[in-house]
């Protein structure tokens, strides 16, 4: 089991090492759009920024999630599963 796991770490790096995402892609590729409103609070919710930063939600950090999700299909399902286990516990958390 361990053996996989790590298999697939290796594999996932190595996809990401070589996914090439340029600046400036603002559409959805890979989120369907109720997946994509999660990824954005979730983002908004993990950076929301400070007198020093700015909050995620303007940075378009979302837009860049989505893009390397596009350039990296091994990458796709566990974001797509990652995304839908968040909205599922803020769903069971706040309604």
């Amino acid at each position: 089991m361990h053996e996989a796991a790590v298999a697939q770490v290796d594999e996932l790096r190595a996809s990401l090492g070589q996914a090439f995402v340029p600046r400036g892609g603002r559409s959805s590729r890979v989120f369907d759009p109720a997946r994509r409103a999660a990824l954005d609070a979730w983002i908004g919710a993990l950076l929301p920024g400070d007198e020093h930063w700015p909050p995620a939600a303007i940075t378009h950090a979302a837009d860049h999630v989505d893009a390397t999700a596009h350039a990296a299909p091994p990458l796709r399902p566990l974001l797509l599963a990652a995304v839908d286990a968040l909205d599922a516990l803020a769903a069971a958390r706040h309604g």
